[in-house]
């Protein structure tokens, strides 16, 4: 009775093995929608946050089959991170922190807490079970915030000697650390700095070497294998990311595309099956030797593993990676009614010759990075930075470059637009 005890014992696990060798991704009919959910962050295999450039958090309980609303401010929330079930936090870009000590259910901004002023949160990383780390901003300058106490008191860290802006960041313990974001050098391009003594000093483990790149987000996938996204917003160069084989130790600027595709995000479910984007989602089934055009997000921020078999990437809406065995039949996959925030309607003339003309819409309230770069990616003007509300816009800006061609790009809290123009003499 024993021996077919164990053999029935074996053949389940078998077969649930088998059942679960082939994840794909997918959405459920009633997960909501939204300018874009910028972060996501699940404590278990069930239960998760989900925050939204529309001020929104959400809570999942059932593996992301349903959301809840918890929370709806006039804010942009970036960033969200927890210490368990019931504590955690969600950073904005509007200069607010926010605490919630009941799972979710309220929330308080704590942002008074902070010793310094701040703009935002774009990451956020609990380190063990009383620290957390956070990390800003996209736009500038260069901070981190570090909490010893579960976010009862603050410290800060000026990091503008080391970067110009800073995006994502991850720690595996209350020591050892990583975060990403610009060189204080922008012509040495994205960066990753890392510490082992929790934040007192700081090394560059890697820059990209293409002016005014981002390393955005970072994945610490297995205690072995890192990867981070390189964004280029100045549509100038070749499609990049970057692998290390040593935990971050070191690591090397792998090519994607001879094509400029621009990214975010980036995350591997296993050292051979990943996938990185933001608009455009591309796939790697080799660990990123080649990869190829998929089609099931858009508007990517970020990704985030749960375990082997179930993982979920925060966009236009919440998308799941799990087996098909957990795909209902009311599914979708389509992408094409997402609202695609922003853009450049025009640029005249074209060719320019002395002044330019940039028509711009922005859907929503948001900070824009609105500037022309030659094709080597090296800034050649700044038209705008600052917080922009929604509408048309008309810039007139007078031109005095080299005949060439050029990119005006808007790299705003939502992502990037682009578009390429041509300066005659």
């Amino acid at each position: 009775m024993k021996n077919l005890f164990l053999l029935i014992f074996f053949a389940f696990c078998a077969s649930n093995l088998s059942a679960q060798a082939n994840p794909s991704w997918f959405t459920y009919d009633d997960t909501p929608t939204a300018g874009r959910f910028d972060d996501i962050f699940f404590i278990n295999d069930s239960t998760g946050w989900a925050v939204s450039s529309d001020g929104e958090i959400y809570k999942t309980i059932n593996a992301g089959k349903n959301w809840v609303l918890k929370l709806g401010e006039s804010t942009y929330f970036r960033s969200v991170e927890f210490f368990d079930e019931n504590v955690g936090f969600a950073g904005s870009l509007f200069g607010e922190l926010y605490k919630t000590v009941d799972g979710g259910d309220t929330w308080e901004d704590i942002g008074d807490l902070l010793p310094h002023t701040f703009t935002g949160i774009c990451g956020l990383s609990v380190a063990d079970d009383t620290t957390i780390y956070a990390s800003g901003i996209w736009s500038g300058p260069a901070y981190i915030f570090k909490s010893t106490d579960r976010g009862a008191t603050w410290t800060y860290m000026d990091m503008s000697s080391l970067a110009y802006s800073m995006v994502d960041i991850k720690f595996t313990d209350n020591m050892h650390g990583f975060v990403t974001g610009q060189a204080a050098d922008l012509a040495q391009g994205g960066i990753i700095l890392y510490t082992e003594n929790g934040g007192d000093t700081w090394t560059t483990k890697v820059t990209t070497g293409h002016p005014n790149d981002y390393v955005w987000k970072i994945q610490l996938l297995d205690g072995v294998h890192a990867y981070g996204a390189i964004a280029d917003v100045t549509g100038t160069s070749t499609t990049r990311f970057l692998k290390s084989l040593d935990n971050g130790n070191s690591w090397e600027v792998k090519l994607i595309d001879e094509e400029y595709v621009y990214i975010e995000m980036i995350g591997f479910a296993n050292p051979d099956t990943g996938w990185t984007g933001s608009y455009d989602i591309l796939e790697t089934t080799d660990g990123g030797e080649t990869w190829h055009d998929i089609n099931w997000g858009y508007n990517i921020n970020r990704f985030f593993k749960v375990n082997d078999y179930l993982s979920f990437a925060s966009g236009s809406t919440i998308y799941k990676y799990a087996d098909t065995t957990y795909v209902p039949v009311d599914t979708t996959t389509g992408i094409e009614d997402f609202v695609r925030n922003h853009s450049i309607i025009d640029i005249s003339p074209n060719p320019v010759t002395t002044s330019l003309s940039a028509t711009i819409q922005i859907d929503v309230v948001t900070f824009a990075d609105i500037c022309i770069y030659d094709m080597k990616g090296i800034k050649q003007l700044t038209l705008y930075h600052d917080k922009i509300q929604p509408g048309i816009t008309t810039f007139n800006q007078q031109i005095n470059l080299p005949a060439g061609q050029y990119v005006l790009s808007i790299h705003s809290n939502e992502g990037l637009r682009w578009k390429k123009f041509i300066v005659v003499n």
